[in-house]
């Protein structure tokens, strides 16, 4: 359990020093041990899916859209299952880091990503929509489809969105 704090604890600091120094959006990754963690390898006691948090962030990103007068996202799930994968392999390695996104470009013409982790949908989704990269991305009309993929593994989520047209 104090282990498990720790990572958590550890996590939030790399989260900040991350951002602050701009590590988040340079496309660098940010792992429990850039804040000083342990030098132990990162893995998660426990990890599953948490649909109803992909649900709850497809709701909110789409008041988002529509507080600018952009249509709703379509979900699709070949995007669901690409999001998903992404968040697995960030909650098994504790990296909050950007997928190849552009191995989707040939079945799509343009693609977007926005990723975090945190404590709570909410939280995580005000965070993103006041990034102006994030948000961007989040109502841009261009983009009119959605793969969500939330990941919950030892206390934290770990989330994945992908736009797409």
């Amino acid at each position: 359990m104090m282990r498990a704090m720790r990572r958590r604890k550890m996590a939030a600091m790399a989260l900040v020093a991350g951002l602050l120094t701009g590590g988040a959006t340079a496309g660098g990754a940010i792992s429990p041990a850039a804040a000083g963690a342990a030098e132990e390898s990162y893995a998660p006691a426990a990890m599953w899916y948490n649909h109803q948090a992909e649900e709850q962030f497809l709701a909110l990103t789409n008041q988002v859209r529509a507080s600018v007068g952009v249509g709703g996202l379509i979900r699709l799930p070949a995007l669901d299952n690409y999001a998903r994968a992404h968040a697995v392999w960030m909650a098994q390695t504790g990296l909050l880091q950007h997928s190849n996104i552009n191995s989707l470009l040939g079945p799509y013409g343009a693609v977007a990503e926005n990723i975090s982790y945190g404590w709570t949908v909410e939280s995580m989704e005000q965070g993103l929509a006041a990034s102006p990269p994030h948000f961007a991305n989040m109502t841009n009309p261009g983009l009119p489809y959605v793969g969500v993929g939330v990941v919950w593994a030892d206390g934290v989520l770990w989330t994945v969105h992908v736009y797409a047209a």
